[in-house]
């Protein structure tokens, strides 16, 4: 699934989606604090006219090298 999707932050909106992600372990997942300025936007809306994986075309890199800087959270 790669829906882009942006909500509040929310425990309800956490929850919600991990049920509906069918996700019952949380150590499986990983969180990434993600920097988006003009030209990552102009990247999103590029990547969401040319494929149905937007975020994972942008964030994760798809078939070329993203300039979208992201880093672990420690």
């Amino acid at each position: 699934m790669d829906d882009l999707v942006v909500r509040p932050m929310s425990a309800k909106s956490i929850i919600t989606l991990l049920n509906h992600l069918n996700i019952k372990d949380t150590g499986d997942l990983e969180e990434k604090v993600i920097t988006v300025g003009a030209n990552e936007g102009v990247e999103l809306l590029r990547a969401s006219m040319q494929t149905k994986t937007v975020l994972t075309a942008v964030f994760l890199g798809g078939k070329k090298e993203s300039s979208i800087k992201s880093e672990p959270i420690h």
